[in-house]
């Protein structure tokens, strides 16, 4: 199995920041995990992404830092309170990399804290 990593800039536009080319290149890890798992389902391998919100890490802190206009939109459409680390991942990693979603291939899970709700 084999568990990518994308982000909800895949299918959100976000705001306030220009990014368009992160958000094209999460967009290609989106139709790399589809396309993927159509071609490699007959050999047993299963393919998903892992979509992530904000998750704070050295670059979303440094926004934080330096922009805390950003960070208070980004956390005002959240619907948890807090920004958590990469740590918010690893559960799902393991699900998806566990014979526990042995009947998915081809998905895309979004971990946003509730950010593309709104």
């Amino acid at each position: 199995m084999i568990v990518n990593v994308s982000s909800i800039s895949a299918s959100f536009a976000n705001h306030p920041q220009p990014q368009v080319g992160y958000n094209a290149s999460k967009g290609g890890v989106e139709a790399f995990t589809r396309q993927l798992a159509s071609e490699w389902a007959d050999h047993g391998i299963r393919v998903n992404a892992i979509d992530p919100g904000y998750i704070r890490t050295g670059m979303i802190d440094d926004v934080f830092e330096t922009n805390p206009e950003m960070a208070a939109t980004w956390k005002s459409r959240m619907l948890v309170d807090e920004i958590p680390g990469p740590e918010a991942l690893g559960p799902l990693a393991v699900f998806l990399a566990s014979d526990a979603s042995a009947y998915m291939t081809g998905a895309s899970v979004v971990i946003d804290g509730g950010y593309t709700v709104r």
